[in-house]
């Protein structure tokens, strides 16, 4: 009775409501699902081109039945295209989830679905005793961690390299570094946006300062965007000091 007393005086507004937070439970298993996609290997395959079930199954040696459900469950997310029941492709919307794309998501899909999902879940835990999921799952606090998994560490630092793609347009479109001469990066990750600053300022020299698991991504990257010449690396703490003369 009290709820239908309650759904008499705004039905709309409740119906709204209940949609409204479905779809963010929703979105979490659809997170997984393409968390899951990416890390069995299925992206590629159906980038390419259409494949039936048993192909990708034994491509990415996967149980069929149950890639199936996972296929279908991409497909009423809009990233899968289903084709008579058997056949599945990328969507023009599910080529974000290749990893090579210049819009990718691939890694930060990984990132949140393998590394941060844990972690989320023992958030009522972290509120009653002020203690870090982090430090109490994986027994590191803040991102030392990275330090011994270099596993999660290509994870964190492809997510933040996808994330930095998105922004750089907008750092440039704000920020003025025509009166400077070196820039550092603080906590620069693999270079993603201190080598585009670069290259839109070519008197600019720069450097990417961050912990020694970013080095080697940092390097690569630089040497890709021909950099080598005007972009050094330093590894460091910037909780302990940062790179002088900059």
């Amino acid at each position: 009775l009290m709820r239908a007393q309650e759904e008499s005086v705004e039905p709309a507004a409740h119906a709204a409501t209940r949609e409204r937070i479905m779809q963010w439970a929703d979105g979490a298993a659809l997170l997984q699902a393409a968390a899951a996609a990416i890390a069995l290997g299925l992206i590629e395959p159906l980038g390419q081109g259409r494949s039936s079930v048993g192909e990708l199954a034994r491509r990415c040696a996967c149980h069929a039945p149950s890639l199936r459900r996972l296929l279908r469950a991409l497909a009423g997310a809009g990233l899968v295209v289903e084709q008579d029941g058997d056949q599945f492709e990328l969507s023009a919307e599910g080529q974000v989830l290749r990893e090579r794309m210049p819009a990718s998501l691939s890694h930060w899909l990984r990132f949140w679905g393998e590394d941060l999902w844990p972690l989320w879940g023992g958030l009522a835990q972290c509120v009653r005793t002020g203690e870090s999921a982090r430090s109490t799952q994986v027994g590191a606090r803040g991102m030392g961690h990275l330090e011994h998994d270099s596993a999660a560490a290509g994870r964190f630092h492809g997510a933040m390299s996808e994330l930095n793609a998105g922004l750089v347009g907008a750092v440039l479109a704000v920020g003025r570094f025509d009166r400077f001469a070196r820039i550092v990066d603080v906590g620069g990750g693999h270079g993603t946006l201190l080598t585009q600053v670069l290259i839109a300022y070519p008197h600019l020299r720069g450097i990417v300062f961050d912990r020694p698991h970013a080095m080697a991504g940092a390097r690569e990257r630089i040497a890709a965007a021909g950099l080598e010449q005007r972009c050094q690396t330093a590894p460091g703490d910037f909780f302990e000091s940062i790179p002088r003369g900059a």
